[in-house]
């Protein structure tokens, strides 16, 4: 699997409809597998979670179901990706805010 194919498999993580993070086993079950990938991978904590954001941006989520999302996604990767530790959280909102601003424009 190269980082496309990762980047195009965790959409697949979500519902189609109500776009949550591993509500359905087939989303489990795909979500687990990537997160092998990721760690296999050296795939960042940080990358995935700006992938899942961006992600959310673009289906207009409301604010709300991003920050449940999130907490989902970050929980569940964390287990094992490597971190960015040089991204305070500050610097790490800012990204986030980039990336809805250009998604939204």
């Amino acid at each position: 699997m190269e980082l496309r194919a990762f980047k195009f498999g965790l959409r697949t993580c979500f519902g189609q409809q109500d776009k949550i993070f591993n509500s359905h086993h087939s989303d489990e079950e795909k979500s687990k597998q990537l997160r092998s990938w990721a760690k296999k991978n050296n795939v960042s904590l940080e990358w995935v979670e700006e992938m899942c954001l961006g992600y959310l941006f673009r289906w207009k989520c409301s604010q709300e179901h991003v920050d449940e999302q999130m907490d989902k996604i970050h929980k569940f990767f964390e287990r094992g990706l490597v971190t960015n530790d040089d991204y305070s959280d500050e610097k790490m909102l800012d990204v986030w805010s980039k990336i809805r601003d250009r998604i939204l424009i």
